[in-house]
């Protein structure tokens, strides 16, 4: 599509515009890679959905109502009318999500085959991202195979922002998305393997979809997208282990932040170390995190240079040996790792070493390799994002550099001369600034030099 043009920031969009967009990555040489499809959205407005979802005959079922692109929005009036066949499906009662605690939720659902949610207040919270924003609690009535259509009807649904002075402002939304609910023993939420059960082994399977392991079916989308933002990620492995457990999927309001600005309030540092390894030598090299005392799961993206380096084997740490993961490394120059805690162990504390990655030097191989963190999602014990979600915690990553063959002193002082010369160093480690001066130039380089030299 040549009429597409650099996205323009917020002040220029115009309010329920169609914008289309596409993603093309560039690495850290400026090389181009394939660009994504072209995808759409419309400025201003709100989408709600209703996935896809399946229950048993004779149980309760959990059907989730989500939103999309909800970021800063705070409701001050909320109704929501959604039809399902009564002879298949009977409405008990609406909960609220991790994303919605801090709202008070009222509903009718007094007439068969009609539920309806409403939210009305004059102090409202701000929702941070997307997801689930309330759980539709059914009793599976119909018989085995019978199905029920999730319908919004349009005419009774409506949203309104809490504008300047909180005077309420309309939102433009899009309804299309709507559900079909099926009475089937498999596949229900959290059931990813279709084995009519929710435990670990689904967990393991969320885990490996989010590595990109497994290309997840309709069915496992459905069923594996617990926290409703679309995507099946270590933040649903969190809440699946819950509902495995018996355990409720939504925090208590206490649990969560007092103030609802959209500052963020606290940071983690992900953090890997530089180390130096022989020719043809293998290494260890742990991936830290300064403040583990929430995180429960974890996503993490890593690059490295392939032409120097690969890397071999991925394990937990000491503190993490109890935790479920899974790794894929079939991409050279990058390793992903999604690793999720199971319950009933102990809360992680302090300066951790969360995942240790093996990296074994190429044959003859010598140089540096740049150890980048491409990407780290967080997530707590009920599937919140760190930086996303109301936890609003910045988590801040800083790779490290591998070297590999000449002694570390000796590669710090070839990395300084590479860049005084304009060359790509490779990585750089912060020994190479040798006077700490926050700063690589030639009096580093000699400083290392006469270091080695023994003058």
């Amino acid at each position: 599509m040549s009429s597409l043009k650099p996205l323009p920031d917020d002040s220029e969009l115009i309010p329920y515009t169609t914008y289309y967009h596409y993603l093309k990555p560039i690495d850290t040489y400026g090389n181009e890679g394939h660009s994504s499809d072209v995808a759409s959205v419309v400025f201003g407005q709100l989408k709600l959905s209703i996935p896809d979802a399946r229950g048993k005959t004779g149980e309760e079922v959990r059907l989730p109502i989500n939103i999309a692109n909800a970021d800063d929005l705070s409701i001050c009036g909320l109704d929501i009318c959604i039809t399902y066949d009564q002879t298949v499906l009977s409405a008990k009662k609406i909960e609220r999500t991790p994303l919605s605690t801090a709202y008070a939720w009222a509903y009718n659902l007094e007439t068969p085959g009609i539920a309806k949610a409403h939210i009305a207040t004059s102090e409202a919270e701000s929702l941070y991202g997307g997801g689930s924003l309330f759980y539709l609690i059914f009793d599976v009535i119909g018989e085995d195979s019978a199905t029920s259509t999730l319908d919004f009807q349009v005419s009774e649904t409506s949203l309104y922002d809490c504008g300047e002075n909180h005077t309420p402002v309309l939102v433009s939304l899009d309804l299309s998305d709507m559900g079909m609910f099926t009475v089937s023993d498999n596949y229900i939420l959290g059931d990813l393997n279709g084995d009519a059960k929710v435990d670990s082994a689904d967990v393991i399977m969320t885990l490996n979809i989010s590595v990109g392991n497994t290309d997840p079916t309709k069915e496992q989308e459905n069923a594996g997208d617990v926290s409703g933002d679309g995507r099946v990620r270590t933040n649903d492995a969190a809440l699946i282990l819950r509902i495995a457990a018996d355990l409720p999927l939504t925090p208590e309001p206490s649990e969560t932040r007092e103030n609802g600005s959209s500052s963020k309030s606290s940071l983690v540092n992900v953090t890997i170390p530089d180390i130096s390894i022989s020719e043809n030598g293998t290494m260890w090299i742990p991936i830290e995190v300064d403040d583990a005392s929430k995180v429960v799961g974890a996503e993490i993206v890593l690059n490295y240079d392939s032409d120097i380096v690969t890397a071999t084997d991925v394990q937990a740490s000491t503190l993490t040996k109890d935790f479920s993961m899974e790794s894929n490394l079939s991409q050279p120059g990058q390793v992903r790792i999604a690793i999720s805690a199971g319950e009933g162990r102990e809360p992680l504390e302090g300066d951790i070493s969360l995942i240790q990655v093996q990296f074994t030097a190429q044959t003859d191989a010598s140089g540096s390799s740049p150890l980048n963190l491409n990407s780290v999602r967080l997530n707590d014990t009920y599937g919140r994002d760190f930086a996303t979600s109301v936890l609003q915690t910045d988590v801040n990553t800083t790779g490290g550099c591998l070297t590999v063959g000449k002694s570390g002193e000796l590669q710090n002082a070839i990395l300084a001369l590479k860049m005084i010369a304009g060359m790509n160093p490779g990585c750089i480690s912060s020994d190479a600034d040798a006077d700490r001066d926050g700063k690589i130039c030639m009096e580093d380089a000699i400083s290392i030099l006469q270091a080695l030299s023994g003058k």
